[in-house]
């Protein structure tokens, strides 16, 4: 026996039955003219308490996804969020990054605390400034001058007893050394001495054929010359011996007279500023001074003109090497927040700036490092799209990997690695920052199946509902937050009748008499609208036609296809059947 069919029976409501209305079931203002918005964060209770714990437990993983549909008010409700709860935060140290002497591409990370990262740099900059100006008067000083004095006699007594020797010898040989008249830096050369005057050997023939001297005495002087070569290039190499000694000595005495100065300058930076890395670093510093102090002791104009040249002097450290390039300084104490809205490589990690060095070729320094979102937001908050951040794959996972390490290396991504434009491998920066995702649930729900690394960095889930239920708080909260978009956008106030078409719509669009929608960008578009038509009637406030009407243009924007369906039902071109049956057909209304 067949089961009995049974028609459902549809309960037939009126008109005003179909849709919300105020009538008087909550008292609402006559205008919203002369009201004040707050900062209230109106239903999302679930969201907010995970919000709080994710913001206030400061432990590894626990960033927060925030999900919900866009348009529900994530990004204010979070910022809003942030700055009411003024949450605890360890407060970020000052970073710098300075040159390495040593490795001129691995850049040293120099971290201080807070605000003193600038004062740093300006008594680093003092510091050089006063050598600049007081090193030649220190090397210059009669004490130094003394010394060198000294050094000088003592190599010239040492020189003049060792030639006036060599030149005996050769004067038993009729010998003597000689320069070219027009190269007084040429080494000497032995030459035959005729009544005190020098004779080049190689002219011995035409000095017989003068009779200056017979063939004989040229052979003898001939063989005298090769004889004594040896010992011309001895004496020769210690010549050189001696002016090595010379310079190495005068150098160390100018050292020494300066050295004093250049320790004392750096022990007053120490005293100040006092680190492990701040005193290996001034150490390299006090190292390179000394050992280049002729690029210190030109003059001033000469010396500012080597502040532009990018690359610096191979034969001792370019002014700018001293510079300090301060990244993150900070001196208030609250939280930074940091929402990046373009998070693209260079914007979140950081750069490292080139310039032209050369024709096709480019160049950076330690000076060049750039930081990104990462560390402006460090000790505090990083507010991202998910989406704008998995464009890019490259992106996610190596955003993951600073999250995972705790660590961050400014670089730039390896596809723009070239072989004539070097890259830098600067100090890591160590990272604490708490990360906020805001996404749709699906992401969300993908990224959990897909990436195993996921869950374990983003612990904390905030889920944003699109819509709230309705009741007297929730009405005065949502227009509250009705009023703060009117402030905030310059719009005209509401009177009774066009607050109550904004929240028949806000229920229309939740899908759900008696709810209330928190896509409040749609609310914010519907206002903007609405003040527009209360404008072209010169109306002092929004009504409820002015409502109506940005509503239906709103929908006539949308609704051409909708248009040609139904122009379609209307001539017969699809015939819709809701009642009835016919054997093999099938009567499509979903599919």
């Amino acid at each position: 026996m067949k089961p009995k069919k049974t028609r459902r029976k549809f309960h037939e409501i009126d008109l005003e039955q179909a849709r919300w209305t105020l009538n008087g079931k909550v008292k609402v203002p006559e205008t919203t003219a002369g009201m004040e918005s707050t900062d209230a964060i109106i239903g999302q209770d679930r969201a907010i308490k995970a919000l709080r714990l994710g913001l206030e437990l400061y432990r590894p993983g626990y960033n927060v996804f925030v999900c919900g549909i866009a348009g529900s008010g994530r990004t204010s409700t979070v910022r809003r969020m942030l700055d009411k709860l003024k949450p605890a935060c360890a407060l970020a140290e000052d970073l710098a990054y300075v040159h390495n002497f040593d490795e001129p591409e691995r850049p040293r990370l120099i971290v201080l605390p807070r605000g003193q990262a600038p004062k740093f740099r300006e008594a680093v900059h003092e510091m050089v400034k006063l050598l600049r100006r007081e090193i030649e008067s220190l090397v210059n000083s009669e004490s130094t001058r003394e010394r060198v004095k000294d050094l000088e006699k003592r190599y010239l007594e040492r020189a003049g007893v060792r030639t006036r020797a060599f030149q005996a010898s050769l004067a038993s040989e009729k010998l003597g050394l000689a320069r070219a008249a027009d190269d007084q830096t040429a080494f000497p050369e032995l030459v035959y001495i005729h009544e005190d005057q020098p004779i080049d050997i190689a002219r011995l023939d035409v000095a017989v054929q003068e009779g200056l001297i017979d063939a004989k005495e040229a052979q003898r002087l001939q063989a005298a010359h090769d004889r004594m070569q040896p010992e011309l290039q001895e004496f020769i190499a210690e010549q050189q011996r001696m002016q090595s000694e010379l310079i190495h000595e005068r150098t160390a005495v100018e050292k020494r007279a300066v050295a004093l100065a250049v320790t004392s300058l750096k022990n007053l930076l120490l005293a100040r500023f006092s680190s492990q890395a701040i005193e290996a670093w001034l150490g390299q510093v006090e190292k390179t001074i000394l050992n280049n102090l002729d690029v210190f002791r030109q003059p001033e104009a000469k010396a500012d003109d080597d502040e532009d040249n990018e690359g610096g002097d191979e034969s001792g450290p370019d002014f700018s090497a001293f510079d300090v390039n301060v990244i993150l300084t900070s001196t208030g104490e609250a939280c930074p927040i940091v929402v990046e809205n373009i998070p693209n490589w260079q914007n979140l990690f950081g750069s490292q700036d080139r310039v032209p060095v050369a024709p096709g070729v480019y160049g950076t320094d330690f000076s060049r490092i750039k930081p990104g979102s990462l560390v402006r937001a460090q000790g505090g908050y990083l507010v991202l799209n998910a989406t704008d951040l998995l464009s890019e794959g490259s992106l996610w996972q190596a955003f993951k990997r600073v999250l995972r390490t705790g660590e961050l290396v400014i670089q730039p991504p390896e596809s723009q690695g070239a072989a004539n434009a070097p890259i830098l491998n600067p100090d890591p920066i160590p990272i604490s920052v708490k990360v906020i995702l805001l996404g749709s649930h699906r992401l969300y729900e993908v990224l959990c199946e897909n990436d195993s690394d996921f869950a374990k960095i983003f612990k904390i889930k905030a889920d944003f509902d699109t819509a709230i239920d309705f009741s007297k708080k929730s009405l005065d909260s949502y227009v509250d937050v009705i009023v703060r978009i009117l402030r905030t956008e310059k719009l005209r106030d509401l009177d009774r009748s066009g607050l109550d078409q904004i929240l028949q719509q806000s229920m229309r669009i939740s899908g759900r008499k008696e709810r209330l929608t928190t896509r409040f960008s749609h609310i914010a578009d519907m206002l903007r609208e609405a003040d527009y038509h209360a404008n072209r009637e010169e109306s002092a406030l929004i009504r409820a036609e002015h409502v109506r009407t940005a509503v239906h243009d709103m929908h006539e924007r949308l609704n051409l296809l909708e248009e040609k369906i139904q122009r379609r039902i209307h001539d017969g071109d699809v015939h819709i059947e809701t009642e009835g049956e016919t054997v093999g057909q099938l009567n499509g209304l979903t599919v």
